[in-house]
């Protein structure tokens, strides 16, 4: 739901099995569709797979996903991001978010285009966390416990008898989710303790508001644990669930936070100075997702079609861009009648691949794969976009998606291309799209770049 909001100029479409009320109405709040799936469909994800269309992005939310899922509906969408911040499996997606800043991209076995976006630049919060400044008061405490949603196993309770001993006469906002089973148990001890207030299913900018007037705050290192530091103040994390591991340990280590079990040594410490955390910036955050999504915005509606005769001339038009050309090793004048003989011959052969990239059937750029007769699954690269394309990021998705396409046309082992050492757009695309640097001994002032298919689908 916060992604949504983040994105809400796109068309969100939320598919969930058994959806209760309390789930309808928060996406009827938000302006959201809801795509209710069959409960026999469980994680096959046959039924999803056959709602979509290739101008599909999908988002994939949860732990029961798998490599073979992920591959059915990246056959059937246009495009596919997964949100995983646990590396235990293969991924095919096109990116996988991580709100973990302290993970490593190595350690997620993945295919070569599959993007890992790591850290606070990819972290979304609900509205109005990042839209609104928050002014702390800098005295009093306030202090802000909760143990997520549900909390099954009730460390609400566990945690507000440890702390209540130490915080005599402090306000203390408790905040527990509408399934949450003990509330009755929680409104008893708060009549005996009016220091606590208790809260049931608050809104997002009710939950605001708490966060806002409480400048301590006890939580699992989860999403709510990030909403609080967006608004600034003292936060003590207490794990609850496995898959809490690296954010917790992310935020102690840069001391955005401190572990809760060095509560006691808080409030016996009277200065408090070993206690005053630094500052979350959040700032990149809504940019760094947006222009995620607009990227496979284009990727999801960008074709391949073979190249024809009638491209002629408009590969032509291409090949004697002046921009284009500052960057080409055979820098002679091509002329019409050399071009006609040497674009036939590229089409007749079997050792090319050449392609015409398309959006919405308007051609926007060309790629090509000429295949080498020294060693049997070697391809040479070359792209070009068109110049009123340029700028948005089209290569990497020019890329990603011509190799997977050729990948299913030949069998393919490495994909090979040389690139001018001032083309900085270039060697962007060429890092990102998942290739390894090497120095280019065939060309002066030039970098090799070299991509493994071994992993390809296997």
């Amino acid at each position: 739901m916060a992604l949504a909001q983040v994105l809400k100029e796109y068309d969100i479409q939320f598919a969930i099995r058994n959806p209760d009320d309390f789930v309808k109405d928060s996406l009827r709040a938000i302006g959201a569709v809801l795509l209710p799936l069959d409960s026999d469909d469980k994680v096959g994800g046959i039924e999803f797979a056959s709602l979509l269309s290739n101008d599909d992005i999908v988002v994939l939310d949860g732990y029961s996903f798998t490599t073979d899922y992920e591959k059915l509906i990246k056959e059937h969408a246009g495009a596919l991001v997964t949100i995983d911040d646990i590396p235990s499996r293969h991924f095919v997606a096109n990116a996988v978010i991580n709100f973990c800043g302290a993970i490593d991209p190595k350690a997620y076995s993945r295919e070569s285009y599959t993007k890992i976006c790591f850290g606070s630049d990819y972290i979304f919060l609900r509205q109005p966390f990042l839209s609104r400044p928050v002014v702390k008061q800098p005295t009093g405490n306030r202090i802000l416990l909760n143990m997520g949603g549900a909390d099954a196993n009730n460390q609400t309770m566990i945690v507000l008898n440890e702390i209540l001993p130490s915080a005599l006469g402090i306000p203390i906002d408790v905040v527990v989710g509408h399934t949450y089973a003990f509330f009755d148990e929680l409104k008893a001890v708060a009549d005996k303790h009016h220091q606590i207030i208790p809260h049931r299913g608050l809104s997002a900018h009710k939950m605001f508001e708490v966060m806002a007037n409480c400048n301590i705050a006890i939580l699992p290192p989860s999403t709510v644990a990030l909403e609080f530091l967006s608004t600034g103040g003292q936060l003590f994390l207490k794990q609850t669930a496995d898959n809490q591991t690296c954010i917790k340990q992310y935020l102690i280590t840069r001391q955005f936070a401190f572990d809760y079990s060095h509560w006691d040594f808080f409030v016996s410490d009277i200065s408090q100075s070993r206690f005053r955390p630094k500052t979350l910036n959040f700032d990149s955050s809504n940019k760094s997702v947006h222009a995620l999504f607009n990227s496979l915005r284009y990727y999801a509606r960008l074709r391949l079609r073979l190249a024809m005769e009638q491209d002629a001339r408009l590969i032509y038009d291409w090949a004697t861009d002046v921009e284009a050309r500052q960057y080409a090793y055979d820098k002679s004048e091509i002329s019409w009648d050399n071009h006609l003989k040497w674009f036939a011959a590229k089409l007749e052969s079997n050792k090319c691949n050449y392609y015409i990239a398309e959006i919405e059937e308007f051609p926007i750029g060309q790629i090509r794969f000429d295949f080498s007769d020294e060693e049997e699954g070697i391809a040479i690269i070359s792209y070009l976009i068109d110049k009123s394309w340029r700028g948005k990021g089209l290569s990497v998705s020019l890329l990603t998606k011509s190799i997977q396409q050729l990948s299913v046309a030949k069998r393919v082992k490495k994909i090979v291309g040389f690139v001018q050492n001032a083309n900085i757009a270039s060697i962007k695309a060429f890092t990102r799209a998942g290739f390894t640097i090497h120095p280019a001994e065939k060309y002066p002032d030039s970098s090799k770049f070299e991509l493994s298919l071994k992993n390809q689908y296997e």
